[in-house]
C-alpha cells in the first residue's frame, strides 16, 4: 500500500480566495511513503509560512481571509496502492482537526482556567472561518465540516459550531486571582492613553511597507490578543500610514495588569513579514469609579449624584461628570455622531455630554434650575483624574428617577400678551437596537423613546398645554391663580422568544405591555 504525498505551490479555484495568490517560483514536490504497519504516521517537516498567523487577515465577518505567497499553501493525502487506508488525516501543527474532540483539546491542550479555555476556543474560531452561506444550514453548522470542508459558514451556525467546541472540553474550577507580575524587561506606562510605536521595517527588494498588524495580549506566549481592540491593521486605524497605534481611548487597560504586545509588517506586493520580539509594559493610571448612586429629596427634586474612589490605581485628584439621555451612552466632551437607524425622532450630531469636574464625590445633577450642562439627564458616568491629569475610563451608569419636571415656570402672564412655557421633563431615549419582528415594520431604530403625556389638573381658563410636547400656551385675561402640570411616562416592556433563531441574534414578541409611571407635578402661581 503507498500513500502520496502532494506538497502543490499552486491552489486550484475551487480553493478561492488563495488561487490567484501564486508566484513564478512556486514549485510542486510529491513524495511516496510504502504503510507496512496499522497506525502509521508521518511527518512531514515544512519550511515557511504555512497556513497560520503570519499569512491570514485579521478574524473577518463578511470577507474571506486574505492569503499571501507562501512556500507551501496546500497539502494533498492520496491513496495511490490497492488497498484501503482507514481514516487517513492530516495534522497540521499543533491543531488536531480530525474531529470535534480532537480539535478542541488540541486547541486548550495546557491551559488550566476556564476563561482561558473559553479564550483559546473562541480565537481559534474566528480565525478558522470566514462569513459565507451555501444554503445548506445542517453541514455549515457542523463544526467538523465547517473548518474542515467550507471554511465559512453563516453568524448562527457559528454560536452551534462554538456550543460544540465548548462542549467538548472538561471545565475545571477557576482558580483565584493572579497578583500582577513586572515583566523582567518591562516598564511602566503613564496612563492607560497609550500610545504604541515601533521603529519602521526595512522592506526587501525595494518594496515599501503597506500596512503593520499589531498584537495586544494579557499573555506572554501571545496565544491570542485580549479583544479586538487590540488586533488591529494599522491601516484601519486613524493612525493609518503610521508606526504606531494610539488606543481609542483611557480606560481599556487596567492599572498594575501586566500587558504584551507585537508587530509585524507587510509589503506592497501583500507579503507579511515575522513577528517582531514581543515587548511588555506594566499600565499605571487611576481606574474607574464605582458605587454610583443617584438619590433625589422628594421634598426639593434636587438630586444628588455620588460615587467612590476605586481602590486599584493611582490615586485620583478629581472626577468629571458626564450625563445623557441616551442609554448606554459613550462620554464626550464635544459634539458627537451616533448610529440611528431609522430613528426620524432624533438628529445628529449629538451635544458634548459633559456636566463638571470637582474635587469631591457628589455633584447634585438634577433640580429645578439646575444650570449645569447637561443637568436633568437621565443616564450619569464619572471619570477619575489622578494628579497628573490621566484620565481613567468612564465608569458604568446610574439612572435618574424619570420623570421629573426640571424646567423653571414662568410665573408672569401679563393681560393681553401671549404666554409661553415649555415644560421639561426627564426621559429615557432608549439605545439602537434592532427588532426584525417588528410591526408594521422591522429594522434598526431607537425603540424605546419614552414617550411623556402632559396634562393642565388646575389651570386658569386661558391657559392650555400641547399633551405631547408640553408646551403651555394662551393669552392672559387679566385673571391668574394657581397651576399644577402633571406629566407620566410610558415605559415598554417586552417578553421575548427565539422561535429556533437566538442563534442568529434575532429576537420575536411575544407579548408586549406598557407601564404609566407617574403622574409627576409642578406647581407654580401666575399672575
Amino acid at each position: 500500500m503507498g500513500v502520496f504525498v502532494a506538497l502543490a505551490a499552486r491552489l486550484q479555484a475551487a480553493f478561492a480566495p488563495w488561487a490567484p495568490n501564486t508566484d513564478p517560483t512556486d514549485v510542486p514536490k510529491t513524495h511516496v511513503v510504502d504503510v507496512s504497519i496499522s497506525p502509521f504516521t508521518y511527518e512531514i517537516t515544512m519550511g515557511g509560512m504555512i497556513d497560520g498567523r503570519m499569512c491570514t487577515t485579521l478574524p473577518g465577518v463578511w470577507e474571506p481571509y486574505e492569503q499571501t505567497w507562501e512556500s507551501c499553501r496546500s497539502l494533498r493525502l492520496e491513496n495511490v496502492g490497492p488497498a484501503n487506508v482507514i481514516n487517513p488525516w492530516l495534522k497540521i501543527g499543533p491543531i488536531d482537526f480530525f474531529s470535534q474532540e480532537t480539535m478542541a483539546s488540541s486547541v486548550v491542550a495546557g491551559l488550566s482556567s476556564d476563561r482561558e479555555k473559553a479564550l483559546a476556543l473562541y480565537y481559534f474560531y474566528i480565525t478558522h472561518r470566514y462569513h459565507k452561506g451555501n444554503g445548506d444550514n445542517g453541514s455549515q453548522g457542523d463544526l467538523s465540516q465547517a473548518i474542515n470542508v467550507f471554511g465559512f459558514n453563516t453568524c448562527g451556525n457559528s454560536t452551534l459550531c462554538l456550543s460544540d467546541l465548548g462542549r467538548k472540553v472538561e471545565h475545571t474550577p477557576s482558580p483565584g486571582p493572579c497578583l500582577p507580575r513586572l515583566s523582567p524587561r518591562g516598564g511602566k506606562s503613564d496612563g492607560t492613553d497609550v500610545v504604541f510605536q515601533w521603529t519602521p521595517a526595512a522592506a526587501a527588494d525595494s518594496y515599501a511597507i503597506s500596512d503593520y498588524h499589531f498584537q495586544l495580549s494579557d499573555r506572554p506566549d501571545m496565544r491570542w490578543p485580549m479583544s479586538p481592540n487590540f488586533d488591529k491593521y494599522i491601516s484601519r486605524t486613524s493612525d493609518h500610514g503610521q508606526s504606531r497605534y494610539v488606543l481609542p481611548r483611557p480606560g481599556l487597560l487596567t492599572h498594575g495588569v501586566t500587558y504584551y504586545w507585537h508587530v509585524k509588517a507587510k509589503n506592497s506586493k501583500g507579503v507579511w513579514g515575522p513577528w517582531s520580539d514581543t515587548w511588555s509594559f506594566t499600565a499605571q493610571g487611576p481606574a474607574y469609579p464605582i458605587d454610583l448612586g443617584l438619590k433625589q429629596d422628594p421634598a426639593t427634586g434636587i438630586g444628588i449624584l455620588t460615587w467612590s474612589p476605586n481602590p486599584v490605581g493611582r490615586a485620583p485628584a478629581r472626577y468629571r461628570v458626564y450625563g445623557s439621555d441616551e442609554k448606554g451612552f459613550t462620554i464626550h466632551d464635544a459634539p458627537y455622531e451616533v448610529k440611528l437607524g431609522d430613528t426620524k425622532e432624533l438628529a445628529n450630531p449629538f451635544p458634548a455630554n459633559f456636566v463638571a469636574e470637582v474635587a469631591g464625590t457628589s455633584l447634585d445633577v438634577l433640580g429645578v434650575g439646575n444650570l449645569l450642562p447637561n443637568a436633568n439627564q437621565a443616564y450619569y458616568r464619572v471619570v477619575a483624574m489622578d494628579a497628573l491629569g490621566k484620565r481613567s475610563g468612564d465608569s458604568d451608569y446610574v439612572e435618574a428617577p424619570r420623570p421629573f419636571i426640571y424646567s423653571m415656570p414662568v410665573t408672569s402672564a401679563a393681560a393681553g400678551r401671549p404666554y409661553r412655557y415649555q415644560v421639561q421633563a426627564i426621559r429615557s431615549l432608549g439605545d439602537l437596537a434592532r427588532r426584525d419582528g417588528a410591526r408594521p415594520k422591522p429594522g434598526t431604530k431607537f425603540w424605546k423613546i419614552e414617550p411623556l403625556k402632559f396634562s393642565l389638573t388646575q389651570k386658569p381658563d386661558w391657559m392650555r398645554i400641547d399633551p405631547d410636547t408640553g408646551l403651555i400656551t394662551g393669552t392672559p385675561d387679566g385673571t391668574g391663580g394657581p397651576v399644577t402640570v402633571s406629566v407620566t411616562l410610558t415605559k415598554e416592556h417586552r417578553l421575548v422568544h427565539d422561535e429556533n433563531a437566538i442563534v442568529w441574534g434575532n429576537e420575536y414578541e411575544k407579548e408586549k405591555t406598557y407601564e404609566v409611571v407617574g403622574p409627576v407635578i409642578q406647581q407654580f402661581v401666575v399672575k
